[in-house]
């Protein structure tokens, strides 16, 4: 068993994905969220900062595990959000199953017609990372990314996020993106359709 709770970062200032896909990705498409998500929180303070940032942007955080501070984020979100952001969940799954649940879950959180945004670390960044550091591989074909923590990283491109979607069953369309929030990151934007 693995604890992709121990992956968890407190930070200060916004990720770089959130930040990203507000002053890129969602201008470039005029979409104007009225409320958001951050789904997979952890340690977070995106929701807060976008709160702060966008006047009447109604902004949640949740997070199954309850970590010191963030108790609060465990429990389950009410549907309905016009926007979902997985930042940096799926690639600490080491099982595909996991990933799917966790797409699957946060789709059903969306209005009809809403947005799921998925980031992970880019597999180009882990393979180099993980032959770098040595780190072994467990049989789904994670990296072991801290044998004591049982703690794992599965890179993924913005192709293998959408077959993960396909896997799932969601129903959507694909929204271009012009680049990407990182060097280091892969996302990926949907806009959810009837089923």
């Amino acid at each position: 068993m693995y604890h992709p709770e121990k992956t968890a970062i407190k930070r200060s200032t916004m990720t770089k994905p959130t930040d990203w896909l507000f002053r890129n990705a969602l201008p470039s498409h005029g979409i104007r969220p009225r409320s958001v998500l951050d789904y997979g929180a952890g340690k977070s303070i995106d929701a807060d900062l976008l709160a702060q940032a966008q006047r009447g942007l109604v902004t949640g955080a949740w997070d199954p595990f309850p970590h010191p501070g963030f108790e609060h984020r465990t429990a389950w979100p009410s549907p309905g959000w016009d926007l979902v952001m997985v930042n940096f969940v799926l690639n600490v799954l080491d099982a595909e199953a996991e990933r799917m649940d966790v797409v699957q879950k946060a789709a059903s959180l969306l209005v009809d017609g809403g947005y799921l945004w998925l980031c992970t670390r880019s597999k180009r960044h882990l393979d180099k990372l993980g032959t770098t550091k040595g780190w072994s591989k467990t049989p789904a074909g994670s990296w072991l990314s801290s044998p004591s923590k049982r703690t794992v990283q599965f890179g993924m491109d913005s192709d293998d996020l959408e077959q993960v979607c396909v896997k799932a069953g969601l129903s959507y369309a694909r929204l271009p993106l012009r680049g990407q929030p990182s060097s280091e990151a892969q996302a990926l934007l949907l806009r959810l359709l009837p089923s």
